[in-house]
């Protein structure tokens, strides 16, 4: 295991989310595809077939979820717009009116290919704390799919929501 620091000492100084991942693609002269969760989701399946997905692909995958409608979505993921291949052809983060019943997982997975369109995104301007906006960025640019999850998933970024995920996972068959 290695310890990778920023060097940062202040608050103002962060390089945010992308900005932390580009600098541990640099610095481990990282050549592989990366899994970057970068989410507040328990998770109730494998990746094992997601990471399948996303080899055969050769391309970013992120991982979605269908929700119960739209308004599950509005202001709180990114929704994805698949086509019938499962390429993404659009990605909003965050949308006040979404477009489909499909939520972002914030679980990406970014071949070799995509590290230099993250650096390129980054020099750009682009908001170096925002996976999904980074998302919304890239399916411009390369082929990007979406994989929809076949289990549950379970919000536990706030104490109410980390308390109604417990409840609902522990009650799961095992």
């Amino acid at each position: 295991m290695r310890l990778l620091s920023d060097r940062t000492s202040h608050e103002r100084q962060r390089l945010g989310a992308l900005g932390d991942l580009a600098l541990a693609l640099d610095r481990l002269a990282c050549t592989d595809t990366v899994l970057v969760a970068a989410t507040d989701k328990l998770l109730a399946f494998e990746l094992t077939e997601p990471l399948a997905f996303a080899r055969r692909r050769a391309a970013a995958v992120n991982l979605c979820v269908q929700m119960p409608d739209r308004s599950h979505i509005a202001g709180r993921h990114g929704c994805v717009l698949l086509d019938d291949a499962s390429r993404i052809v659009d990605f909003e983060e965050k949308p006040a009116q979404p477009r489909s019943d499909l939520a972002s997982l914030a679980l990406y997975v970014l071949p070799p290919a995509a590290h230099s369109l993250l650096r390129d995104y980054l020099a750009g301007g682009g908001n170096p704390d925002a996976p999904g906006h980074f998302l919304a960025w890239l399916v411009q640019r390369a082929p990007v799919y979406g994989y929809i999850a076949g289990g549950p998933s379970y919000d536990v970024g706030t104490p109410e929501t980390y308390a109604a995920a417990n409840r609902a996972y522990t009650r799961r068959p095992i």
